[in-house]
């Protein structure tokens, strides 16, 4: 009878956690099973150990004592071809472990640990919105999305991690904001912001251009947003003050967006990277990695940028039509790195998953009249994040680590089609109840 009431009591106890804790195990259950399943596969070791390609030479680098340097795997000096966040965690785990595979292994820990945390992210985002549908939906669709496109988010160990732990971060701060009208505390902004900046350019550009809205929007948060720019620019300092040391230019962030420019637009065929045109690359060519290192870096971007500005200035028509290619394939069409074999059930929900969330996004744009503040900031996010890739390069890794920002407006979307279908009336914009008869089916 005793051990009867303690395990009600424990059963009581565990009902009445926070509700994110219940989904948070939810989710630790679903990476043990993306663990269990996928790991043990040997195909996938070696894009296990692929830990970022050009991030893990330089994290090598940094641990043998070279600097931030050479991220092709020869002695080609110092580099500022990618941000510095991942190469320094990567070094900070290769002192510890001194041995790839076990990076490896420590990379795909956190890979898992990010799943869990984005994925509960996204439900206290949701649950914080006025649904009419239940938060725990959001939650659902995140791993749909996940193991749907799961060598993205459970095999390969690139950045798409990393940079979606950052993008979470700033969207859980932006929610807050969305929700109260006011900003918070701006350190926590200004760690963001800096953590972004060293991460990845584009979330940067995406914290940055929601702090400017709130700059203009109101003025009793100028301050908090004036300290968190400059709270940002502190953290982001040393390596913009290294680059200019070293290479005597401005880099703000990392170096090779015009070698990307020319890759994109005259390399590939359509603009749009596959497996075929990223083996042309210096990474993966002896040749290209030897001008790489016989030009240096600043005068082989360089190189690669004039041979993009003459393309551009003799057929514009090509880029303009890559630019397109790219905008399509950001939104709405899907096309994986590897293409896969036409007519197949997986491959078919796969295009129709990936066009989902963006057409979300435009229907929340456009009536949804509920969560407005937030919706414009799901809006600013995306179309900040995706404009540099449209405009420059663009394949599949480059739109998932947005998927907080999807998944939170695939949920809005859903839960406007079902208000609509209910006939619910949308709730007043002061938060009040409506009239109990408008919740009524018609």
């Amino acid at each position: 009878m005793h051990s009867l009431d303690a395990m009600k009591a424990r059963a009581i106890s565990l009902r009445r956690l926070p509700a994110e804790l219940h989904v948070a195990a939810v989710l630790i259950a679903a990476a043990i099973v993306a663990a269990i399943f996928f790991t043990g596969d040997p195909n996938f070791r070696v894009l296990y150990q692929h830990l970022g390609a050009e991030y893990y030479n330089i994290a090598r680098a940094l641990a043998d004592g070279r600097g931030f340097s050479d991220p092709f795997g020869e002695a080609t000096g110092p580099t500022a071809w990618t941000t510095p966040l991942l190469p320094i965690i990567q070094c900070g785990l290769l002192l510890m472990l001194r041995d790839r595979d076990l990076v490896a292994s420590a990379v795909l820990v956190l890979m898992h640990a990010t799943f869990v945390g984005v994925g509960t992210a996204i439900y206290y985002v949701a649950k914080q919105t006025r649904s009419a549908i239940p938060p725990a939906y959001s939650v659902f669709a995140f791993v749909v999305w996940a193991f749907a496109y799961y060598y993205w988010f459970f095999i390969l160990t690139s950045d798409v991690w990393l940079i979606s732990a950052v993008a979470t971060v700033v969207l859980l701060l932006a929610s807050r904001y969305a929700r109260t009208e006011t900003l918070g505390r701006a350190w926590q902004w200004g760690v963001a912001g800096g953590v972004a900046f060293l991460t990845s350019p584009v979330v940067a550009a995406c914290w940055a251009a929601i702090l400017v809205r709130v700059f203009w929007q109101r003025a009793r948060e100028r301050k908090r947003v004036a300290l968190a720019f400059l709270l940002a620019a502190y953290i982001a300092s040393p390596w913009i003050v290294r680059n200019a040391l070293v290479f005597h230019r401005f880099i703000p962030s990392k170096s090779n967006a015009a070698f990307e420019l020319h890759q994109a637009n005259i390399v590939d065929d359509d603009g749009i990277y596959d497996s075929e045109s990223m083996q042309r690359h210096p990474y993966n060519q002896l040749a290209m990695k030897f001008d790489y290192g016989l030009l240096g870096e600043t005068a082989y971007v360089q190189l690669h940028g004039k041979q993009f500005l003459s393309a551009l200035a003799a057929r514009p028509a090509n880029y303009l039509e890559r630019v397109e290619n790219r905008l399509l394939a950001a939104t709405l069409r899907y096309v994986p790195l590897v293409r896969e074999k036409e007519g197949s059930a997986m491959a078919l929900f796969r295009k129709i998953l990936y066009a989902l969330p963006c057409l979300s996004l435009l229907l929340c744009g456009i009536w949804r009249k509920r969560d407005r503040e937030l919706v414009v900031v799901l809006c600013v996010f995306a179309g900040v994040f995706l404009t540099p890739y449209i405009l420059i390069a663009f394949y599949e890794r480059y739109l998932f680590p947005l998927t907080p920002i999807l998944i939170v407006a695939l949920f809005l979307a859903a839960d406007h089609l079902f208000s609509w279908a209910r006939g619910t009336r949308a709730l007043p914009s002061d938060g009040s109840a409506p009239d109990a008869a408008a919740l009524m089916p018609r």
